[in-house]
């Protein structure tokens, strides 16, 4: 993707290179839901967009987000969680996998290989 500005002097050409990501729409079609409700998902801070794409004017989202909105879905509709829940829940279970990760460091750090 390229812009051209106009100046009073000069012509200024950027290139833009598209980050690898999916588009809301082909996220939509991954995960059977329409693209509506991932923009609801991200204005509601429970997906974050890398970058939004003027000409197809749709955000793009990382290929990582698709198991979190598959995770956001099953949340909503198999345990009936509102999304300020499913907010709580995604961070909590984020915090988890922090803790377990340090908790894991630690232990090689205590615990030398071979005890």
């Amino acid at each position: 993707m390229s812009i051209e500005r106009q100046y009073s002097l000069v012509c200024v050409k950027q290139h833009f290179k598209r980050i690898s990501g999916v588009s809301v729409s082909e996220a939509a079609v991954e995960s059977g839901v329409h693209p509506e409700l991932i923009d609801r998902f991200i204005r509601l801070g429970l997906i974050d967009p890398i970058e939004k794409d003027e000409i197809a004017n749709e955000w793009i989202l990382e290929s990582e987000s698709l198991p979190l909105i598959h995770k956001i879905i099953r949340l909503r509709d198999e345990l009936g969680i509102n999304y300020i829940g499913v907010g709580v829940v995604l961070d909590l279970l984020s915090r988890i996998d922090r803790l377990e990760l340090r908790i894991r460091e630690l232990e090689k750090v205590a615990l030398p290989a071979g005890n």
